[in-house]
């Protein structure tokens, strides 16, 4: 079983196929969907799916989303976990299948029991925003992702290497996590949990580092406060540029700098932060532009 599907996994490495030559690679082709017609392993299955989703230029295969839905369904009934998330996806993206998000909730449910991260993610997000908005349910497949992905990293010391798309995805969750403990959507308020959620997130929501700033300057944890404002003034907060001039100024968190002060005040007042315009005016020897 492993063997064959290893067979079929090969035809995806479009390089080697390429090396192989288009006579070979066609008899490696041939074989796998003869493969798939008559072997009952799932994996075979699913494999051809994503050949036929994402289609093969070296054999002038285009994409087929209709077939690869065939080859997805036959693995997904099976119970292969990935072939359901792909179908889920599909039916949420209307690809190859008329849209039907109920369809696709009921196939990333299938994926997600058995602990696709991917999968809840995609329920997180819809009963996240529009029709289908439940933020309790939103707030329970996000935190199943996030135990999933963690799990997996417990479990692979070794191997543990998640693309980048994974790493945007399991950010993404923690992220709107923090926001709904933040806003109290689906939870009760927590600023503590919202905190932990949103550490680890700033690299790609700038949000999160404002976010962050803010709740360390004014709990006074200036060191912490200046770490993350000094991330977030480049995304143009002018609120935070006030805040870490302000930090400058006084020396907080920070060694005393007028010249980075007036720097930073000088930006927000641009910028048009009636607090910045204000300390300028009086403070216009110290913060002379």
């Amino acid at each position: 079983g492993n063997e064959k599907a290893q067979g079929v996994v090969f035809l995806l490495e479009s390089a080697d196929l390429a090396n192989c030559g288009l006579k070979k690679s066609k008899e490696w082709f041939n074989k796998a969907l003869n493969l798939g017609e008559n072997s009952d392993d799932p994996v075979i299955k699913y494999s051809l799916g994503v050949l036929f989703f994402e289609g093969l230029n070296v054999l002038k295969i285009p994409k087929n989303y209709s077939k690869a839905f065939e080859w997805f369904n036959k693995a997904a009934k099976q119970g292969e976990r990935d072939a359901q998330n792909y179908i889920g996806m599909m039916y949420e993206n209307g690809e190859g299948v008329p849209q039907d998000y109920a369809k696709a909730i009921e196939w990333y449910v299938k994926a997600g029991a058995q602990g696709h991260r991917s999968a809840n993610i995609s329920l997180g997000k819809i009963y996240d925003e529009g029709k289908y908005q439940d933020y309790k349910k939103a707030v329970k497949y996000y935190s199943q992702a996030i135990e999933t992905y963690q799990d997996d990293c417990s479990s692979c010391i070794k191997r543990c290497s998640y693309s980048n798309i994974d790493t945007f995805a399991h950010a993404y969750a923690n992220f709107r996590l923090g926001m709904m403990y933040k806003d109290g959507l689906g939870v009760a308020k927590s600023n503590a949990k919202a905190i932990k959620y949103f550490h680890g997130t700033h690299t790609y929501f700038p949000e999160a580092s404002h976010i962050l700033a803010n709740f360390y300057y004014d709990t006074k944890d200036y060191s912490k406060a200046f770490e993350y404002l000094s991330e977030s003034v480049q995304h143009g907060y002018c609120v935070d540029q006030y805040k870490l001039g302000v930090m400058y100024y006084n020396g907080e968190g920070v060694d005393k700098n007028y010249s980075k002060a007036s720097k930073w005040l000088h930006i927000s007042a641009e910028n048009g932060y009636e607090d910045a315009i204000k300390f300028l005016k009086d403070h216009p020897v110290e913060l002379k532009n």
